[in-house]
């Protein structure tokens, strides 16, 4: 069994690579792709619409691009600003299976 020391250590050690990876810039196509689809959305006002390119964009659902479009409102826009949704949810995921874990050991 793993001691709550240990585990803290463990889980701060995680959290300190996830949020160092927030500075480092994005790795494939799809990502920036993404990321300028939602730049476009706070830099135009149109929450609604999906553009890639000149065309509509609905291959896929919007909350991603809303989620990261919320980030670069509350942080500006750049790289890590397009991350912060997914390294919370990764925590938010985290927690919640810390807590699911408590209920059934």
């Amino acid at each position: 069994m793993i001691s709550k020391k240990m585990f803290f250590i463990l889980g701060s050690l995680l959290a300190g690579v996830y949020v160092l990876g927030l500075f480092s810039g994005l790795l494939e196509n799809d990502s920036a792709q993404f990321a300028v689809m939602a730049m476009r959305m706070v830099q135009e006002g149109d929450f609604w619409s999906l553009y890639k390119g000149t065309a509509p964009y609905l291959d896929k659902p919007h909350l991603h691009y809303w989620l990261a479009a919320g980030a670069f409102k509350l942080f500006g826009i750049s790289e890590w600003a397009y991350k912060i949704p997914g390294v919370f949810a990764l925590f938010l995921g985290a927690y919640g299976v810390y807590k699911l874990s408590l209920i059934h050991i």
